[in-house]
């Protein structure tokens, strides 16, 4: 994506997961997913934001807001990030 910045973001965002004790990027995908958590990224963010489907995870789903909403109105959490 647009916001790697040569490398130095993904080293920032660690560093600073690192400094307040939380469980890396990657523990935390695996927690999530054995929790049953569905990921799904939305297109148009990805759009505006230049993040092409193969840079997420193989696991991630794509939508949009129609899609977010019916899947937000039958659980008990969503999360929009």
């Amino acid at each position: 994506s647009k916001f790697n910045f040569g490398g130095a973001g993904p080293m920032m965002f660690c560093a600073m997961m690192r400094s307040k004790n939380v469980a890396s990027l990657d523990e935390l995908v695996q927690v999530a997913r054995d929790l049953g958590v569905r990921e799904v990224a939305c297109t148009m963010t990805m759009d505006v934001m230049g993040v092409s489907k193969d840079e997420l995870l193989p696991h991630v789903d794509f939508g949009g807001v129609g899609l977010f909403v019916g899947e937000a109105a039958g659980s008990k959490i969503q999360l929009y990030i």
